[in-house]
Formats: structure tokens, sequence, C-alpha cells
């Protein structure tokens, strides 16, 4: 049987699935996601209708992702095209958050370059993944102790 990661996209960053879970096919984890968005939606719809779940498949290629505002029960009484609106603009939200943080990654990164051009150490993460690290402790000038942001030895 094929695996499938759930991992959860919210603004404040993601949560990888490190186990994935094991299902019959691609549908069956379309019904699981939907469960699983339902689930983590309760009591704080509004905030998170632009979460998603980004579904992949053992060799990490997107199988889907499933927009929390499109399972969103609360929004039932609104007519199709208006939630069709909302559903839109929860989507443009989301993909604004993404390009924001993509934005703060590159912008670490070449921090980091700036400061390997310079040989300083740095240490640069985001939601827990290294983006940019030297390993080595500086030939001139700076102690070896490690860094977590840029240093100014």
């Amino acid at each position: 049987m094929p695996i499938y990661f759930f991992n959860l996209k919210t603004a404040r960053g993601d949560i990888r699935d490190p186990d994935g879970t094991e299902l019959v096919d691609e549908p069956t984890a379309w019904g699981h996601a939907r469960q699983v968005a339902r689930e983590l939606m309760k009591r704080r719809e509004p905030e998170s209708r632009s979460w998603r779940i980004d579904v992949r498949d053992s060799e990490g290629l997107q199988r889907f992702e499933l927009l929390f505002a499109s399972v969103d029960d609360s929004m039932s009484p609104l007519g199709p095209e208006l939630r069709d609106l909302v559903e839109n603009l929860y989507r443009k939200h989301a993909s604004l958050t993404d390009t924001i943080s993509e934005v703060r990654r590159s912008l670490l990164q070449l921090r980091a370059t700036i400061q390997r051009s310079k040989r300083k150490p740095f240490l640069a993460s985001l939601d827990g993944v290294t983006i940019a690290a030297r390993e080595s402790a500086p030939q001139y000038g700076c102690s070896d102790r490690l860094m977590t942001t840029v240093a100014d030895c």
C-alpha cells in the first residue's frame, strides 16, 4: 500500500508528517485529509481557513493540497457564489503567506552568504530547518562559539 505524508502549512510555518500513513489510494488520502482538516479546524474556523494540508507520496511528490476553507462547514449558509469568493480569498492569503516565507528564507540565505564572504560564523534556521550554516570556526578574529544570528566579531 502507498504511504502518504500529510504536512500542515499555516501562517506560522509548516509542520511535517514524519511517519506518513498507509492508505489504499489517492481518493482515500483525499478523504483522510478532509477529516484531518475538519478536526484541526474545530472551534477556530476563521483563523485556520487559509491553512492547507500538503499531501505527498513516499517519493516526496505532491499529490494534492487541501485548503481548509474548502471543507469549512461553518460557511455552509453562504451561497455557492459567495463561498467561492471566500475560498478564493483564503487561497490568495495562503499564497501570500508562502511568498513572505520564501522572502524571509532568501534574506537569511543572503545574510549567510555575506557573513561567509567576511569569514564570520553564521547559522540560520527557519521552522527548525537549517537554512545556512558555516560548519568550521572562522580562521581570523572570532572565537569558536556557535552563532545563531549574524555575528559581528
